[in-house]
């Protein structure tokens, strides 16, 4: 029998936190100068005060505090509010999603950047009360960098300033037919999208809560038909692919280092930790990613290997070839409440394979707590998939795919791998 799952269709903020399998879960969203380690700080000890002392960061940029038992939730804001991580009250009771590239403004001979016309574009939005109609998930992203850049994250609508004098606009990632336009009528172009978007999803609000099922339905054409906008179809193919993203990052003589942990999860007291460090050695304005990633600014080239040296020893991630990022995870119970069973058994359990995957660039291995594959909705090498019947191997497929094998238990599914290891091969 098919699994029925709620999907939620919205997404938590601070003031408006979602109820999870193991309490509250309060988002913060940085403001885009970044984070300090002071800030991480107050979050670190937010959630071992009122929380469950697991934190996530997110793919679209955020932070997470897991765990807050409801009784503790206003003491939560208040510790929060008092640390500056929050105003006083929520500045839109419906926020726009706009991610920005990390590194903006950082390319050479670059006059428009990301940060400004994000500011701009939130606005407009709030201005003509168009957050308040769109799908909270819906994503725009502002791309004004080659390094870092946000081709690879999946977006509504995306407006690429990349190249020197273009200015394009991308709907649903579809990277051969961009729309260009000149950079004064880009903002009231994404407005006449957005509106065009929301005339079209009201016959059905829910299937249509992105911008890739409704140019899937209609096409890009007829989507843009009654709008003054055309695309360009590119002779040559575009490939996106996610730049390196951890470890000693370069570009245009600026320096960062990345941070991750597993899957995007910290342990509170790690991150307190951290953030000492960061203290220590005085760095301020840390960016996040959305792949679940610190970017540090590192100002005195030589501070780098020694500051590396000190995160290592707090078990997190700062390589690009380490094979821990082969592997995605949910949450999975008790986290999530519609989860089956325990993801985190599963993640530490096929990290054994390690050597078996050829490229850590690449997320190998997905692991879902049920059939709704929140954390990756596209095909994977291999997807495990925990049900009420146990566990699914799952070959280049997503979380609802047919099984290739079933087992009852974890060990069971482990006997079976290591006595079938050929389905591991191509990876």
């Amino acid at each position: 029998m098919a699994q029925m799952h709620e999907i939620k269709g919205w997404c938590p903020t601070a003031y408006r936190p979602m109820a999870t399998g193991d309490g509250l879960l309060l988002r913060l969203t940085p403001k885009r100068i970044g984070l300090s380690p002071q800030q991480l700080v107050a979050i670190a000890e937010t959630s071992l005060e009122f929380g469950n002392g697991q934190i996530d960061l997110t793919q679209r940029a955020n932070l997470q505090i897991r765990g807050i038992d409801p009784d503790h939730y206003s003491k939560a804001l208040t510790s929060l509010i008092k640390r500056g991580l929050l105003g006083s009250e929520e500045a839109s009771e419906y926020p726009a999603n706009i991610l920005i590239s990390p590194l903006s403004s950082l390319e050479k001979n670059t006059r428009l950047t990301a940060r400004g016309l994000a500011d701009e574009l939130n606005k407009l939005l709030l201005q003509n009360k168009l957050t308040e109609y769109l799908p909270s998930k819906f994503l725009f992203c502002i791309n004004d960098c080659t390094r870092l850049s946000l081709y690879s994250v999946k977006s509504d609508i995306l407006i690429d300033l990349s190249e020197e004098g273009k200015t394009s606009l991308i709907l649903a990632n579809d990277y051969q037919n961009p729309i260009f336009i000149e950079h004064q009528d880009c903002l009231a172009s994404v407005i006449e999208l957005i509106k065009r978007f929301l005339e079209l999803s009201k016959q059905n609000n829910f299937i249509f809560r992105r911008m890739h099922s409704l140019i899937e339905k209609i096409g890009i054409n007829a989507f843009l038909k009654p709008l003054n906008l055309k695309t360009t179809l590119l002779n040559k193919e575009f490939k996106p692919k996610k730049d390196a993203y951890l470890g000693l990052i370069s570009f245009n003589d600026n320096h960062f280092i990345g941070v991750s942990g597993p899957s995007g999860a910290w342990k509170a007291e790690q991150l307190r930790s951290f953030a000492q460090i960061l203290v220590q050695h005085k760095f301020q304005n840390l960016q996040l990613t959305p792949w679940r990633s610190f970017l540090i600014p590192i100002y005195d080239f030589r501070q780098r290997l020694r500051l590396l040296e000190e995160i290592n020893q707090l078990n997190l991630i700062t390589r690009q070839d380490d094979p821990r990022l082969a592997l995605i995870a949910c949450p999975g119970a008790p986290k999530c409440s519609q989860a089956y069973g325990n993801t985190e058994e599963v993640l530490e359990k096929f990290s054994s394979y390690a050597s078996f995957f050829s490229s850590p660039k690449e997320i190998i291995v997905h692991i879902s707590g049920c059939t709704k594959g929140c954390v990756k909705g596209d095909p994977t090498p291999l997807t495990i998939t925990l049900t009420d019947q146990g566990y699914n191997l799952i070959k280049n497929g997503r979380a609802d795919n047919k099984a290739l094998y079933q087992s009852r238990t974890l060990d069971e599914l482990d006997h079976y791998v290591k006595n079938n290891l050929n389905i591991l091969e191509p990876l």
